[in-house]
């Protein structure tokens, strides 16, 4: 269903995890960055609330030439306190991402969603498969 929801519709999909409380007012937003179209739309997807904010960390895991300043020149015009982080880390970026929100006591994770296929997905895993499978925080994502 989550599948479908995520392919199928135009809005953005609020993934909540067990036993943790979720606001439509995150005050602390992480935003996962790869610089892909999915990441772009996750991004205009969530603008407003971004703009209500207090920080927004944008986490860079492990991706060169992810066109993070671009990111932080558009969401600061859009009057978005943001901070850039370059994660390293030998997990999955899923992981790495978790922990960096769990870290800040991040109150929602923003991501896009199925940057490869998901026959692909499937076989070999990927980001958006371990978040849907363990979310640590609350996660909105698009694609």
């Amino acid at each position: 269903m989550i599948d479908g929801v995520l392919f199928h519709s135009s809005s953005p999909l609020l993934l909540l995890p067990n036993r943790k409380a979720a606001t439509l007012r995150p005050k602390r937003i992480v935003l996962g960055w790869n610089g892909r179209r999915e990441a772009w739309i996750a991004v205009r997807s969530s603008i407003h609330l971004l703009q209500k904010a207090s920080r927004v960390h944008v986490a860079v895991v492990e991706v060169e030439d992810a066109n993070s300043a671009d990111l932080a020149t558009f969401l600061t015009r859009h009057g978005v306190e943001v901070v850039i982080d370059h994660l390293q880390g030998n997990d999955d970026p899923a992981i790495v991402l978790q922990r960096h929100a769990e870290s800040l006591d991040a109150d929602l994770i923003v991501m896009g969603a199925y940057g490869h296929s998901r026959l692909a997905e499937r076989i070999l895993g990927g980001t958006t498969q371990t978040m849907l499978q363990h979310p640590a925080v609350p996660v909105l994502m698009a694609r």
